[in-house]
């Protein structure tokens, strides 16, 4: 396969996902609209560097749509 799509369990609570390290190319980070704070996604990236070094992005999940609309040129 050129792609493989893992699901892997969050990065904070757990070590499993450092784990992966050596077998997986990149990563895409999945962040929950207002739920999840920056400064605990800067430390986790922070605590996991081998994460972080091959991180692609980030997807915002649960977005509310109504109030990102707020934000301007980003809807």
């Amino acid at each position: 396969y050129d792609r493989v799509i893992v699901d892997l369990s969050p990065l904070v609570p757990v070590a499993d996902v450092r784990a992966t390290g050596k077998l997986v190319d990149s990563y895409v980070l999945v962040v929950e609209w207002a739920q999840t704070r920056i400064d605990v996604v800067e430390s986790a990236l922070a605590d996991a560097p081998n994460i972080a070094d091959r991180l692609l992005g980030v997807v915002l999940n649960k977005v509310d749509i109504g109030v990102m609309s707020r934000y301007d040129g980003l809807v």
